[in-house]
């Protein structure tokens, strides 16, 4: 088993990177979303809105759930609760930086939430995995999505997962040079920009 910790986003990607003969090559391994409707993972993160839509052909985890106050489901699993729930944006970004108009005022994606707890599950000298983090305003890999994700939508997340330690994430994905080196260094944040706004 190994150190590191896999997130699988619903990147159309994803089917492209990974399968589950990599599972036992990581500590943990979580599924955002429809991620989990195509492969097996310790955890699966989403909000609780969206439980009747994922529990249809959903891939049970092996060990529970991370999602937003207010889950009510029972289940005889693990349910976690993202520790960026609700942090605000002040915290890392101040009003009149350039991120700040373009990020919304809290981490409320679902992504955005997994890549937090997954922030909190890691040793000093462990990396986050993103598999499938395309960060396109497309369908997801089921051929989900549609309006949900939109340009404004996936710039607030790229922002918040920069601000929240984007330089421990190796992103494995067909998402752009610029997006993934403004994630790992926080430059570029103009050539990021330019391809969202």
């Amino acid at each position: 088993m190994g150190r590191n910790i896999a997130l699988l986003f619903p990147g159309q990607s994803l089917i492209h990177y990974w399968d589950n003969s990599l599972l036992e090559t990581y500590r943990c391994v979580i599924a955002v979303n429809f991620a989990s409707h195509l492969f097996e993972s310790d955890y699966v993160a989403f909000y609780d809105n969206d439980l009747g839509l994922l529990v249809d052909g959903m891939i049970e985890p092996n060990v529970g759930y991370i999602t937003k106050p207010g889950f009510k489901e029972r289940t005889d699993k693990e349910v976690l609760t993202s520790p960026f729930h609700g942090i605000r944006k002040t915290v890392f970004i101040k009003k009149g930086d350039p991120e700040d108009k373009y990020c919304s005022n809290v981490p409320k994606y679902t992504g955005t939430l997994a890549w937090g707890q997954a922030i909190s599950m890691l040793g000093y000298t462990e990396e986050i995995h993103c598999y499938g983090l395309d960060l396109l305003p497309e369908d997801d890999c089921c051929g989900l999505g549609g309006t949900m994700r939109d340009n404004a939508r996936c710039l607030s997340e790229i922002i918040w997962m920069r601000h929240l330690n984007g330089e421990r994430a190796v992103i494995i994905s067909d998402a752009h040079t610029e997006v993934k080196r403004y994630i790992a260094t926080g430059k570029g944040f103009d050539g990021v920009l330019e391809l969202y706004d």
